[in-house]
């Protein structure tokens, strides 16, 4: 997924996790988030943890420079009782990095 931050695009991995959870009656209740995140480098982010590892041995052996990375996450999750879809709890989450993302990311 693509977001827009300032006009520049931020490309990010959006997990959708669902899970059962045993309730004290011994029911099972469904539970549902968003867990979006990326890998951010002093000149360069991505979503994928294969490419970050390339260009981490990319500036390792041509530059000799060790790539310091950071993992920026946000994770909402969908309320199932209060009739709240996936897409809301997904579009919480896109707002909150397009909001917040560009006060402490440098290059945005």
């Amino acid at each position: 997924t693509t977001l827009d931050l300032n006009g520049k695009a931020l490309k990010v991995k959006d997990l959708h996790l669902e899970r059962m959870i045993m309730q004290a009656d011994d029911s099972l209740k469904k539970s549902q988030a968003h867990y979006v995140y990326w890998w951010e480098g002093s000149e360069s982010s991505t979503p994928e943890t294969i490419e970050r590892t390339l260009i981490s041995v990319k500036e390792n052996i041509f530059f000799n420079r060790n790539t310091r990375w950071g993992y920026p996450a946000v994770m909402t999750h969908v309320d199932l009782e209060g009739g709240e879809g996936r897409e809301d709890a997904q579009k919480r989450a896109y707002d909150f990095i397009e909001t917040y993302a560009p006060s402490f990311l440098k290059n945005y």
